[in-house]
């Protein structure tokens, strides 16, 4: 699979997946250690404390991997990574660094009478769990 490295903004990227899991499988947030200063800490962190960090300005797109999009037959820009998109776009972040794939994702966009709904700006996949 071939990909181009582009920046998008994640408020224009919609969802594969209509629910995600509560927490990452690894760790994104922070915490202050001794010295005053935030570093990253080692067990798996809630999509909303990451949120709420990156808010607060704690922690930047920057800090995670490049998300992996695809766009479908109408230019809609579809996410692999839905629990980071969901915090970008919580958060109100309006570039972040993507991989866009030439040929549909493991998360290929919902079946088309999902999809209608999905594709809405104002669409956000339900968090599992709380």
């Amino acid at each position: 699979m071939s990909f181009e490295e582009v920046n998008v903004n994640p408020q224009e990227v919609r969802f594969s997946q209509d629910s995600i899991s509560r927490k990452f499988t690894q760790d994104y947030s922070c915490s202050i250690n001794e010295n005053g200063r935030f570093s990253i800490i080692s067990k798996p962190s809630s999509v909303r404390v990451v949120c709420q960090q990156m808010e607060m300005g704690l922690i930047k797109p920057s800090d995670f991997p490049a998300i992996e999009v695809y766009k479908d037959e109408n230019g809609i820009t579809w996410s692999n990574d839905n629990r980071r998109l969901w915090v970008f776009r919580k958060a109100g972040v309006t570039s972040v660094p993507a991989k866009l794939s030439s040929t549909p994702l493991f998360r290929a966009p919902p079946p088309p009478e999902k999809r209608e709904g999905m594709a809405r700006a104002d669409y956000f996949p339900l968090v599992r769990g709380g």
